[in-house]
């Protein structure tokens, strides 16, 4: 990997249902977990454990905590490194990035779909109205301080193409697109990281304290079990924002065989998207 993982105190990985963008004014990345009864939160951490392995010290990882299948829409999780190496945020994207191209840093910020950028609307899209017809689920928050954020989770299985979509719904154009990555990730290098999950009126605190060379693992999930899922998530994305030409863009996996007469779908997959928002204060009830 070209992010080195093992110098981090902690590595967030986000993946599911959610709309990621940075708030410059908080110096912090946000995360609207989109609550639509269809996607379950779940959040895990592992600690590094070392053991005797082979007659050197081996690290295996042991789940310490745990929060399944959170049934609560009141949910703000909130990590932060302390005494950081970055303070705020910083994003991994080295270079010219070719999302159809070959030799692409499989970290790069990129692989990750910006609705609001130059391969999707070109332009930064407003709040979708309650007038459209879509009801806007509920969110749960997730705030990141003091990281490196990249991407992680290429799908190299999900080759997609991009179908614009006119203003009443009618597919019009498609256009090939490519593997997109699945997992916001952060590596936060610090002394101690604090992870903070308050639950409705309840809040636990937990202190992960730097372990050299072998980092926490915090995983945030929004996925949907269910395993004939759509694969793509777009449509989701509009109840939340919306063009004021109407367009819309969805992305649709190729397939792998005409004789099959189907998608590669029916895979478990979920993609989080990218907003130039600024905050995801927009996407709140």
């Amino acid at each position: 990997m070209s992010i080195r993982e093992s110098s981090a105190t902690a590595l967030v990985r986000a993946r599911g249902l959610g709309i990621f963008c940075l708030n410059p004014e908080r110096k912090q990345g946000e995360m609207a977990l989109i609550r639509d009864g269809r996607h379950s939160l779940a959040i895990r951490v592992a600690k590094p454990v070392f053991v005797d392995g082979s007659g050197r010290d081996a690290v295996q990882y042991r789940e310490i905590i745990a929060y399944q299948s959170i049934d609560a829409m009141n949910v703000t999780i909130e990590i932060e490194g302390v005494e950081p190496s970055i303070e705020g945020y910083e994003i991994y994207a080295p270079g010219d990035f070719d999302r159809l191209g070959e030799d692409v840093d499989e970290n790069d910020f990129r692989w990750l779909v910006n609705i609001d950028g130059a391969e999707m609307h070109g332009r930064r899209l407003a709040k979708a109205e309650s007038a459209s017809g879509r009801s806007r689920p509920p969110v749960s928050r997730l705030f990141i301080r003091n990281a490196l954020f990249y991407a992680r989770t290429i799908n190299e299985n999900l080759f997609f193409e991009k179908v614009r979509r006119d203003e009443t719904g009618a597919a019009v154009e498609r256009t090939p697109f490519g593997h997109v990555a699945e997992t916001v990730a952060a590596k936060i290098e610090a002394a101690r990281v604090v992870l903070r999950i308050a639950v409705g009126a309840e809040t636990h605190t937990h202190v992960l304290p730097r372990v050299a060379g072998s980092p926490y693992r915090i995983e945030i999930e929004n996925m949907d079990p269910d395993q004939e899922t759509p694969v793509s998530d777009m449509p989701d994305y509009y109840n939340f924002l919306a063009a004021a030409d109407g367009v819309s863009f969805d992305l649709e996996p190729l397939k792998t065989d005409e004789t099959s007469g189907g998608p590669i779908g029916k895979l478990t997959s979920c993609h989080a998207i990218v907003s130039d928002a600024g905050s995801i204060d927009e996407f709140l009830p």
